[in-house]
């Protein structure tokens, strides 16, 4: 893993919270592209590229992490 600044609102991929901050909001991996917290990286799938249906946001309502509410907006 190597610590990123995105240049657009993005979502951890483990929690899907929004990365904050104007740089060096997370950490992606070199070889898939996997992007998290730093504090969700001891929570990543060891296997690397990380499994599709671990990859994959599910669409139904998660109030817990803010999914499809009105809490996760329109950031994609």
């Amino acid at each position: 893993f190597i610590v990123k600044s995105f240049n657009s609102p993005y979502k951890c991929n483990l929690c899907t919270s929004l990365l904050v901050g104007l740089q060096r909001q997370g950490i992606t991996c070199e070889v898939c592209g996997y992007s998290c917290h730093i504090a969700c990286m001891d929570k990543v799938p060891k296997q690397c590229p990380v499994p599709p249906e671990l990859m994959s946001r599910p669409y139904e309502v998660d109030v817990d992490r803010g999914q499809g509410t009105a809490y996760d907006g329109f950031v994609r």
